[in-house]
């Protein structure tokens, strides 16, 4: 007889499953910020806080509100079919 290892009944928990959607959003935003400004923007022309740098940070924090309005409506279509 099989036993599931605990990884496994973790990944059937319910609070696994109500993350799981925005692990591409955390994919995508993490690292961009990450090497936006860890690795591209500190020694380049446009470092420091500057409309450059701000409007990089808005154009990624941007894409949020987009995504869980996508996951809203994919949520919400479920449902009706």
């Amino acid at each position: 007889m099989q036993h599931e290892t605990e990884a496994a009944c973790a990944l059937r928990t319910p609070r696994v499953h109500a993350v799981w959607p925005y692990a591409p959003l955390a994919g995508h935003v993490v690292p961009t910020l990450v090497i936006g400004f860890g690795l591209v923007i500190p020694g380049s022309p446009i470092e420091g806080v500057n409309a450059y740098t701000i409007g990089f940070l808005a154009a990624v924090l941007g894409f949020i509100p987009a995504y869980l309005a996508g996951i809203a409506i994919a949520r919400r279509m479920r449902r009706v079919s």
